[in-house]
């Protein structure tokens, strides 16, 4: 659970600094792109990692979930890509861009929260 609310932290840290940075340059749909881009991508991120957190310790646990977890954010770009066929009022560019980029950002912070909870690497328990 440490785990869990310390990659929380991260990643709606980083999330919104993006956010910042990219509003100072953007008006409009793209903003509002973005912003569905940052929702969308905080909740399958936060749920891919606490499947990641719960399953590490089974022997081949990790990599399914990983692998599943790849799977869903997939999923999360088919969906964003169905939303902005369908509504006017969202930027493709930068919703599907956007969406890609954060879960690329985010995917990498996984393994900085990991380690920096104290799980220790097959054992799935946290030390401290």
């Amino acid at each position: 659970m440490k785990a869990w609310f310390r990659y929380l932290g991260m990643a709606a840290g980083v999330t919104m600094i993006a956010l910042l940075v990219a509003f100072i340059f953007l008006r409009g749909s793209p903003r509002l792109g973005l912003l569905w881009a940052a929702g969308i991508a905080l909740v399958v991120q936060l749920g891919a990692f606490a499947f990641l957190v719960r399953f590490r310790a089974r022997p081949h646990g990790f990599l399914a979930v990983w692998l599943g977890g790849s799977l869903v954010r997939l999923l999360g770009l088919g969906a964003m890509a169905v939303a902005v066929v369908r509504r006017d009022d969202l930027d493709p560019l930068w919703s599907l861009l956007g969406l890609a980029g954060l879960f690329f950002i985010l995917h990498l912070l996984e393994p900085l929260a990991l380690r920096g909870a104290g799980l220790e690497s097959g054992t799935g328990t946290e030390s401290g």
